[in-house]
């Protein structure tokens, strides 16, 4: 399933348009899902969760789904202090009243 995965999220859209991008970005959520709940490996979740970040062309759009599933994700490994972080990296990469609102949930 790795190998499906990295093939699949290795293929960017074609344009940086956000309606391209959506689609895409499920593949990284579905990824990071395999590798927590199916694979049971937390490490490899989060570090599929920073790759799906750090593919995202944030000064053009961001996923505010992507934010709250990283922090979830986070608070589910019992780490409030990476989850805060998370959200604070979210409003200072693409501040987004989404990404306030969560971070104010979170708190």
């Amino acid at each position: 399933m790795r190998l499906v995965y990295e093939a699949a999220v290795k293929e960017k859209p074609p344009a940086e348009e956000k309606r391209f991008w959506r689609r895409y970005m499920y593949v990284w959520y579905n990824y990071a899902a395999f590798e927590e709940q199916v694979a049971g490996d937390s490490a490899k979740a989060e570090l599929v969760f920073e790759r799906a970040i750090k593919a995202v062309p944030h000064k053009k759009f961001t996923f505010a789904k992507l934010w709250k599933f990283y922090a979830d994700f986070c608070l589910r490994c019992d780490n409030l202090a990476k989850a805060r972080k998370i959200y604070g990296r979210s409003i200072g990469l693409c501040p987004k009243q989404k990404c306030f609102k969560n971070y104010i949930e979170l708190e």
